[in-house]
This record gives structure tokens, C-alpha cells and sequence, in this order.
């Protein structure tokens, strides 16, 4: 995740990379539609945080364009946390 000056990203990422890497969680959050989770009711604030999560995983999630790809991506990603940001700061 990039971390800007003054965005103390650091605690997002922490939390970001160990859910990606529990690969029951990323699965199961891959597997939602937030659009769908909203048409059944969901909480717009919380369907907010859901998506911003989906769109950083589907970034995370794109495949490696290196010579060496394998299947567990390893190397450095910059991934924006700024829309995660602003749906936890609307809680």
C-alpha cells in the first residue's frame, strides 16, 4: 500500500496483508458483490467498507507479469488505500 505523508497507512496494511493471506477470508470476500449485498438490505456504510475491501483484494489478486510468476503473489504491490479510508472514516 503506498502510504502518503500524514496518511499513517501502516495499521491498514498490517490488517490488509494478514487478511489477504488467510485464504479462506480472501475467497469468501472475493466471493461477495457488494451491489447485492446493498440490494438485500445491507448497511450503506458498511457496504462501503465491503467494496473498498474488494477492490484492494481484486488489486492484490491480479496476476504477476514478471518471468518468474507463481502462484502466491511475493513481490511489492502499490495498492491505495484511500477509498478504505475515507468508508472507515464514515462509520
Amino acid at each position: 500500500m503506498t502510504n502518503a505523508p500524514g496518511l499513517y497507512n501502516c495499521f491498514l496494511n498490517v490488517i490488509i496483508q494478514t487478511l489477504w493471506h488467510l485464504s479462506s477470508f480472501r475467497n469468501a470476500l472475493l466471493s461477495l458483490n457488494p451491489e447485492t449485498v446493498a440490494k438485500n438490505g445491507g448497511n450503506p456504510q458498511d457496504v462501503a467498507v465491503l467494496k473498498a475491501l474488494v477492490n484492494i483484494f481484486k488489486q492484490l489478486q491480479q496476476p504477476n507479469t514478471s518471468p518468474s510468476t507463481e502462484s502466491t503473489r511475493t513481490e511489492v504491490v502499490a495498492v491505495s488505500a484511500s477509498e478504505l479510508r475515507k468508508a472507515l472514516g464514515a462509520l
